[in-house]
């Protein structure tokens, strides 16, 4: 068994038990059952988290979320709205605690992942106006490449609007040419 505070924490939250309410259907009550998930937990995360990785001068949280917190997507305001919001905090905190050897970031998916809940929510056409065959995907063992290189130490950041990544590196290649209509980018690991 570990003990203490782990070298990278992913959070990336996915509530399929209700569907995301669209931009004209949210009120304020609606909108603050969903707080919890993508705002008030990711806060008291990090609030249990930093301290120890401040003080042992490494670490990296990131936080999953889809495209929707920078491209707006009325179908899913009640999950942009915190998660939008949160962005701004992790921000800010990164600023923070970068001088002390920790990161904290956004991992912003661009595509559906392959085998989650949201794609298999796609597939079963809970999302109405939306064709299933539109939907780009990605594997989960691409994000988590992304995720693990983004940790390291010795990163340069790439000026690739799609992605993060270490300069040189063979996906910062892959992703530093233009789209030239390719569609939408895998992710985009933003360390503030």
């Amino acid at each position: 068994m570990l003990h203490g505070t782990p070298d990278v924490v992913v959070y990336g939250p996915g509530d399929v038990s209700r569907l995301p309410v669209a931009a004209r259907s949210l009120d304020v009550d609606t909108l603050g059952a969903w707080l919890p998930l993508h705002l008030f937990t990711p806060i008291r995360l990090l609030n249990a988290l930093l301290p120890e990785m401040t003080e042992r001068g490494s670490g990296a949280v990131v936080f999953a979320h889809g495209i929707s917190v920078r491209q707006p997507m009325p179908a899913l305001a009640s999950v942009s709205i915190p998660q939008s919001g949160l962005v701004n905090y992790l921000r800010a905190l990164d600023t923070e605690v970068r001088a002390r050897g920790v990161r904290v970031g956004s991992l912003q998916i661009g595509r559906l992942i392959e085998g989650s809940a949201a794609a298999r929510l796609f597939d079963s056409s809970h999302f109405d106006g939306v064709d299933v065959g539109e939907v780009q995907r990605v594997h989960p063992d691409v994000l988590a490449r992304n995720i693990s290189r983004w940790r390291r130490p010795m990163w340069r950041w790439s000026a690739s609007p799609e992605i993060r990544c270490p300069r040189g590196s063979r996906i910062a290649r892959r992703h530093q040419r233009p789209s030239r209509g390719r569609g939408t980018p895998v992710s985009r690991v933003r360390a503030f």
